[in-house]
């Protein structure tokens, strides 16, 4: 038996929390978001977002890039 060690390469991210939305639109387009805001936001549908286990909120970074690009900088952040 060798004692080769396999390397595993971790998946691609794909989805922000809530938390990490945040933070991303702070750091890509310079938008603060509140939790509260952001929770606003997505019960009027106005961001893009899915619900995962327990109800998480999650959201696909490229859509919510796109909505930062384009949505956001209309005045709906």
């Amino acid at each position: 038996m060798s004692n080769t060690t396999t390397q595993f390469t971790p998946p691609e991210k794909k989805y922000l929390s809530v938390d990490g939305a945040r933070q991303y639109a702070e750091d890509y387009a310079s938008i603060k978001l509140s939790r509260t805001r952001l929770y606003a936001l997505t019960s009027k549908g106005k961001v893009p977002h899915l619900k995962g286990a327990g109800g998480k909120l999650l959201f696909p970074i490229d859509k919510f890039k796109a909505w930062l690009e384009g949505g956001a900088a209309n005045g709906e952040a």
